[in-house]
């Protein structure tokens, strides 16, 4: 049901856009790759729109637009439309066809690690889940890694949610 599965993926994405906007983006482009993979055309509309919002330029930005509006336009999808101003830069967007535009967008920006699994986790989540692990609380493991307790519990948090665990007995039970 990739219908289903890009629409999770693309949530997953907005919950960390403020927290952690190149997780969001990572997501965002795994999303639009499976709305592109399946034809989904409105959805992948709404990909380019959320990864243009985390774009790094304006530029980049405004190709993603004017290639969302160009679709938008072709497709009469108009819920959510937003409001542009006209451009050059969203001109050249808006010359690209969908698939360019999505291309464009996956190209040379895949994330370095994959989205789950515990090669997703990031070094500093990876410490705190295998001492989580190993059995040391929560104080533990930040007076061993020199960190906060609050960054102890932000770390376990986003490994559990990589790993698609709910607590510590979950973890170990998933350790490869």
């Amino acid at each position: 049901m990739p219908l289903l599965r890009a629409a999770a993926v693309a949530e997953r994405a907005h919950q960390l856009t403020r927290e952690d906007p190149t997780a969001a983006a990572a997501l965002h482009r795994d999303a639009l790759r499976i709305r592109l993979d399946h034809g989904l055309v409105l959805g992948c509309v709404d990909s380019l729109e959320a990864l243009a919002a985390l774009a790094g330029t304006p530029d980049g930005a405004g190709l993603l637009l004017g290639a969302a509006d160009r679709a938008r336009q072709e497709t009469g999808y108009e819920a959510g439309r937003p409001a542009l101003p006209d451009g050059a830069v969203l001109r050249r967007g808006r010359a690209l066809t969908l698939e360019q535009a999505a291309e464009r967008a996956l190209r040379g920006r895949r994330a370095a690690r994959p989205v789950t699994g515990w090669a997703s986790l990031t070094p500093a989540e990876r410490a705190v889940a295998e001492l989580a692990v190993r059995g040391l609380s929560n104080p533990q493991i930040a007076a061993e890694l020199f960190i906060g307790r609050g960054t102890v519990k932000t770390h376990l948090a986003r490994a559990y949610a990589k790993l698609g665990v709910a607590n510590r007995t979950e973890l170990a039970r998933a350790v490869p």
